[in-house]
């Protein structure tokens, strides 16, 4: 699950320096149009490489992907919307998590 954490954080990272490297346009700043292409690239990458991991999950998993971190549920609220308790929702997250994690390295 650190992994996920540190590519969600990769992703964080590419995406703000590729703002930042927008805003000093607004500024008057020097842009670094490679390093934005790179970074774009790189960002590219890892979105494709989630993207990819999340298609590979069996149905109940993309939805509780979906509802999550797309629809912005709580666990509380998405596991009283499957009839689960929260702890079995959470255990479910983790292991769809780890899974995701898996996927991403091959």
């Amino acid at each position: 699950m650190e992994e996920i954490i540190d590519i969600l954080a990769d992703e964080q990272r590419i995406y703000d320096e590729a703002l930042a490297n927008v805003k000093a346009i607004n500024n008057g700043a020097e842009f670094d149009l490679e390093k934005y292409i790179v970074l774009t690239e790189e960002y590219g990458k890892l979105l494709d490489e989630l993207r990819r991991s999340i298609t590979m999950l069996e149905d109940d998993e993309r939805l509780l992907v979906y509802a999550l971190f797309f629809e912005g549920l709580t666990e509380r609220q998405y596991a009283e919307k499957i009839g689960i308790s929260k702890t079995a929702l959470h255990a479910r997250k983790i292991k769809v998590l780890n899974k995701i994690k898996i996927l991403m390295r091959t």
